[in-house]
């Protein structure tokens, strides 16, 4: 991610009217979803080094509903397609106020 935050820097450097930002998507059944989501949290270097990025995740009807029903949602691996780990959606969804 930090390579394509950096290209996105030097579009926004090389011109007078351009702004560059790139938008970085992880499926909410990845694994490693919370790192992603806390990335730009870590001031130290997850800012600095994504600064001109948006992070999001995509989410699906079926997490959805785990939202609104406050169930365990279990995340996949993608190499072996079985669960992964299990996480509530609170802890993914209305982090930010």
């Amino acid at each position: 991610m930090e390579m394509f935050n950096l290209n996105t820097k030097l579009i926004q450097l090389h011109s007078n009217t351009k702004r560059g930002a790139s938008m970085f998507l992880l499926d909410v059944n990845h694994p490693e979803i919370m790192n992603f989501i806390n990335a730009k949290t870590d001031f130290d270097k997850g800012y600095n080094n994504l600064r001109y990025a948006n992070i999001s995740m995509v989410i699906n009807n079926k997490f959805m509903d785990k939202v609104y029903s406050d169930e365990e949602w279990d995340t996949i691996d993608p190499s072996m397609k079985t669960a992964n780990a299990s996480l509530l959606p609170s802890e993914l969804t209305f982090k930010y106020k």
